[in-house]
């Protein structure tokens, strides 16, 4: 039985995605399975991968299932002891495995769920997602909204206080980690159930961490170490990903908080966010020697097929 089964869901990344078992193949020296599940991709991604790596285990689907579902595919298929959720767009580094697996296997007293490593952007610089708060309302208004962390100064202070308080250096117990690699307990995942289903892009990572804290610890260690280049799937289709990011953080105010706070949620989008949005985009727009009333009129119709959508609709 393998020790860890990777699980990487993936929609028309097939460079990164190559990248990515590579640098598994070269750094993961425990035995090891890989769980791919693609999402109905066109660039010939699945032949390619299959010809150039045939022990991958590959899930075709035939449309594009989301994150949530077609993760929770290869979770039903998976056979290892730990089970690493990681993005087709990340590379591991040598101490990558064995620094989650040192981690995770401390103690059992410790009663440690899920792990997560440090995790880089491409320039070298923390990618602060890997250690985090999850989203609140006050952090919805402040950053998402009036984007106070743009304010010189102070706009930092604030990011870090509502969203970032954690030291990068030391192995801490946190709130929430990035779903673009997480390793856990394999029994402890079919124990909470995997990602809940109906999150279509975002916040079904923070659910999930909410979850695995209510039964144990989250903890996000320097000691393991990844590359993510951030968003290669999600950056095709922006304004789409956008709409499901909102209707998705919805769905997790209202699972994770309760339906009233998911109420309020809408309220600042709809009377705050979506304006303030349409104005600043459409004014950077001018500065920049863009038409105005083009972008005007694309983030009018976002947001009105946002309104439209029926999950909205759901208190």
């Amino acid at each position: 039985m393998p020790i860890i089964s990777f699980v990487i869901v993936s929609w028309n990344v097939k460079e990164y995605l190559e990248n990515c078992l590579s640098s598994i193949t070269l750094y993961c020296q425990i035995e090891h399975e890989i769980i791919i599940v693609d999402n109905a991709s066109t660039d010939n991604s699945v032949t390619y991968i299959k010809n150039k790596f045939p022990s991958v285990i590959i899930i075709a689907n035939k449309e594009n299932k989301g994150f949530a579902k077609a993760n929770n595919q290869g979770f039903s298929i998976a056979k290892g002891e730990f089970i690493f959720i990681l993005n087709p767009d990340t590379l591991l580094y040598q101490n990558t495995v064995e620094g989650l697996l040192n981690t995770i296997r401390k103690s059992d007293k410790e009663n440690i769920i899920a792990v997560g490593p440090k995790t880089y952007n491409h320039d070298g610089t923390i990618q602060k997602t890997c250690a985090r708060i999850p989203n609140s309302l006050s952090s919805t208004l402040l950053l998402e909204c009036f984007r106070m962390y743009k304010i010189p100064f102070i706009g930092k202070f604030i990011e870090t206080k509502l969203l970032y308080p954690y030291s990068y250096d030391k192995v801490l117990s946190v709130k929430a980690i990035s779903g673009s690699a997480i390793l856990i307990r394999a029994q402890s995942l079919k124990k909470i159930g995997g990602f809940y289903p109906s999150y279509l892009h975002c916040g079904e990572d923070l659910e999930l961490c909410y979850r695995i804290t209510k039964i144990g610890q989250l903890i996000y260690t320097p000691e393991a170490e990844i590359i993510h280049f951030g968003g290669k799937s999600s950056e095709q289709e922006y304004d789409r990903v956008t709409e499901n990011a909102i209707l998705s953080l919805h769905l997790y105010f209202k699972r994770c908080k309760n339906t009233l706070y998911g109420l309020i949620y809408k309220i600042i989008i709809l009377f705050l966010g979506a304006p303030l949005s349409i104005i600043i985009l459409t004014f950077k727009s001018i500065l920049s020697n863009k038409s105005g009333q083009n972008v005007l009129h694309v983030q009018v119709q976002n947001y009105i097929r946002l309104f439209k959508n029926p999950l909205w609709h759901i208190i």
